[in-house]
């Protein structure tokens, strides 16, 4: 009888229970190398752009907006927006063919679908009655 290897995650998980600092220590090395390197992007690009230096006569409790207002944040913040609405489109669509494609899945295969949770169907969705 064959054996089934371990996932991935099991080896993460030992690893992470034998030496917690050397694991966190990575993560947190990793983190901040993204962070500074972002940091970094937005440093070169404030220098090749320069500097607008922009006066602002605001007055507490700062200045009632009108419609016009609003729309300039929405136009200014559109593509964010829309990427947040696909990036929601696309996590629905991969919550709801999990507990799919883990039914169809057998042995070692679907041992990482059923680590992730997608064994437990979710409450919209019933299978088709069995005749």
């Amino acid at each position: 009888m064959r054996r089934a290897r371990r996932a991935p995650h099991a080896r993460d998980a030992r690893r992470l229970q034998r030496a917690p600092l050397a694991v966190v220590g990575r993560w947190t090395a990793g983190s901040a190398a993204a962070a500074c390197g972002l940091l970094a992007a937005v440093w070169v690009i404030s220098s090749v752009l320069g500097a607008r230096q922009t006066i602002y006569g605001l007055h507490p409790p700062f200045v009632v907006g009108d419609g016009s207002d609003v729309l300039g944040v929405l136009h200014r913040n559109l593509l964010v927006l829309a990427l947040h609405a696909l990036a929601c489109v696309a996590g629905f669509i991969a919550g709801s063919s999990l507990p799919l494609q883990a039914a169809h899945r057998e042995g070692s295969r679907a041992g990482s679908t059923n680590m992730a949770g997608a064994s437990r169907s979710p409450s919209w969705w019933a299978p088709p009655p069995s005749r």
